[in-house]
């Protein structure tokens, strides 16, 4: 495909209601290009004069500019999550916007699929307490309701593009910020291994979960705060569980000020969540006294 980006000045996409899928598509066209015209329409004619069209006219050609996934075989990802619109638009064009791969997939992992999921009616959650308030539902909410007799369909759909402008360019900056960081906790994860196995040390703040789990065996990790203190925190089994590789003990929850002082006999401790997966001294030596005393504690 052609990937003369700046020539595409108007986006095409169907009237009337509209969701995420569409919403996203045209985002993602107008951070690339913010002056693209963006033509909401079922007419052939007004579809077939602009430069690209997403979630229309029943044809996925990216050759010919066309992004949609209504047809009888509709494009698949290898995970069996079927695309819709947001994320064919994110898969061909995507790569303007960040600076790798691995940005582009967890772009498509976090944001795009659960987006082309609802919209080809697939459940991605199951919760049996409630349903999770989804992007999806939330731009599905910007649609006139039946109250809205005098609201324009077309600005409200510019409004959802908006917000979802602020969403994906905010998350773009984050996974950015994330791949940069795994590369700080690997290295800490070596530094650390010379002192204490079972203890990462880092010397500023970074999302340190997703490698302090997949490749490295400590226990816990210990980080600079915003308030210039130190925090201990328990390194969980996987990402989304609650459970830790090793809690604090069981003697420490709870306590705070000169009663977590006394138990833990670190003299500049501060506090230990009840839940045993957080603690925190005034400084950097307390702090990996906190660590060493839970790594050698047996309950």
């Amino acid at each position: 495909m052609d990937d003369n980006t700046h020539t595409l000045n108007t986006i095409a996409v169907h009237n009337g209601k509209f969701h995420a899928d569409d919403v996203f598509a045209c985002a993602i066209m107008r951070l690339i290009n913010p002056e693209i015209k963006i033509i909401r329409s079922r007419d052939q004619v007004e579809l077939d004069s602009a430069d690209i069209r997403a979630d229309v006219c029943m044809r996925y050609n990216p050759e010919n500019m066309d992004f949609d996934h209504h047809q009888k075989e509709p494009p698949i990802r290898e995970n069996d999550i079927p695309y819709a619109s947001a994320g064919l638009i994110w898969k061909h064009f995507g790569m303007k916007l960040v600076s790798s791969k691995e940005v582009l997939e967890y772009i498509d992992e976090r944001i795009m699929q659960p987006i082309d999921a609802s919209d080809n009616g697939i459940r991605i959650c199951q919760s049996e307490v409630i349903s999770p308030f989804t992007i999806s539902r939330i731009i599905l909410d910007f649609n006139p309701s039946w109250q809205d007799k005098d609201t324009n369909p077309d600005e409200a759909f510019e409004s959802a593009v908006n917000f979802a402008i602020g969403i994906l360019s905010r998350r773009i900056v984050v996974a950015e910020g994330i791949e940069k960081a795994d590369n700080i906790i690997r290295s800490a994860i070596r530094d650390s291994k010379k002192i204490n196995d079972n203890i990462i040390i880092l010397e500023q703040m970074c999302p340190w979960k997703k490698i302090a789990i997949d490749e490295s065996d400590a226990y816990y990790v210990v980080y600079p705060t915003s308030t210039g203190n130190y925090n201990v925190q328990a390194i969980p089994k996987d990402l989304e569980s609650f459970e830790n590789r090793k809690s604090f003990p069981t003697s420490w929850a709870g306590l705070e000020g000169m009663g977590f002082i006394e138990e833990t006999g670190v003299e500049d401790g501060i506090f230990c969540h009840k839940n045993l997966f957080i603690c925190g001294a005034k400084s950097k030596e307390g702090a990996l006294k906190l660590a060493n005393l839970a790594v050698e504690h047996v309950e």
